[in-house]
């Protein structure tokens, strides 16, 4: 049984609902006779890019858990344009909790689904002992882009009373909870620990949690195609290779390197072929008549020109070498 706008403001110390300072939150303006409105926050995030999510490997996503989503932190005032069939990642601007003999669940509000705007797919039941920011999951399933702006009331958090207090709320250590505290952010489905025995029953090759977090700690964030180089090269290893971050990472460290200089050499060789370009066409010009073989060679110059172009707007990029590792983690 939900709880009523009476029930909802006795509760509210146990809620321990608070917004930012600018922006606090208001029980008279925002408890409805059976709900409580909550306004849409400042971050959200974008996928970067199509890909292939696979359940059945998880690897080494907790070295980077965000890398596909890209985050925007949009101020009060401005706005964020949801594009058709576009799904983007927000959070309630509340931070919450839900005491422990409560649960509650979070729906979108009717005059935004008018619009075509799902604004909790699915997955908005909260257990009893959860707290942090509610993510929302915006989807526009409209024909038209969908201009968002934080700080408006965008779903309703309902209360509802169990028959007794749970005997393990969320967040407790046997539950393996993966969104304590949570901010918002995108998925830690690999934490949960029916995947985790999901991937053992498959018998996938793992790296240990410790070295994980140490590799994690060392590595920082990085950019995206660094995360899957590192984890094809983690493929690669042997069992007996994947006890040890500081081996794993050197050995990595000098991939990267000769990566870089490969790179690098490639680069230079894209940039001097302009000069070879232009100097073909010149030499070209000057031996008259002009024969089928002078629009051959000036053909191959215009790619090598184009060559020089793009190789001039290409750059080396980030790698993880040894200088990286050194910075990160100095020698002992």
């Amino acid at each position: 049984m939900y709880l009523s706008d009476r029930e909802l403001n006795a509760l509210l110390p146990l809620l321990e609902i608070r917004g930012p300072d600018d922006a606090p939150f208001s029980p008279a303006d925002q408890i409805q006779p059976s709900s409580i409105d909550l306004r849409l926050g400042t971050i959200f995030w974008k996928p970067r890019r199509h890909f292939t999510l696979d359940l059945q490997k998880s690897r080494l996503l907790e070295v980077q858990p965000r890398r596909y989503y890209r985050r925007e932190d949009v101020p009060f005032g401005r706005t964020i344009v949801l594009s058709p069939n576009q799904l983007l990642l927000a959070r309630t601007l509340e931070h919450f909790a839900i005491p422990n003999g409560y649960a509650a669940d979070l729906t979108g509000r009717s005059s935004f689904a008018r619009l075509g705007l799902m604004v909790n797919v699915t997955g908005g039941y909260i257990n009893p002992g959860w707290s942090g920011h509610m993510t929302l999951q915006l989807l526009n399933i409209s024909p038209n882009p969908i201009r968002l702006m934080p700080l408006t009331p965008i779903c309703q958090l309902r209360i509802m009373r169990l028959s007794s207090e749970a005997e393990r709320p969320y967040g407790s250590p046997a539950l393996q909870s993966i969104y304590v505290n949570d901010d918002g952010g995108p998925s830690y489905w690999w934490r949960d620990k029916r995947i985790k025995l999901l991937h053992a029953a498959l018998a996938e090759r793992s790296v240990e949690h410790s070295v994980q977090k140490e590799i994690y700690d060392t590595i920082g964030p990085r950019e995206p195609e660094v995360i899957e180089r590192l984890e094809r090269y983690i493929a690669k290893l042997r069992t007996g290779d994947l006890h040890n971050a500081r081996s794993l990472l050197e050995g990595f460290g000098i991939k990267e390197e000769r990566r870089r200089v490969r790179r690098q050499w490639l680069i230079n060789l894209g940039r001097a072929s302009f000069t070879v370009g232009i100097t073909a066409s010149l030499w070209v010009a000057n031996k008259l008549p002009i024969r089928w073989w002078h629009f051959l060679v000036w053909a191959a110059a215009l790619g090598l020109i184009t060559l020089s172009i793009h190789a001039f707007r290409t750059e080396v990029g980030q790698h993880f070498g040894a200088a990286e590792l050194r910075d990160c983690c100095p020698p002992e």
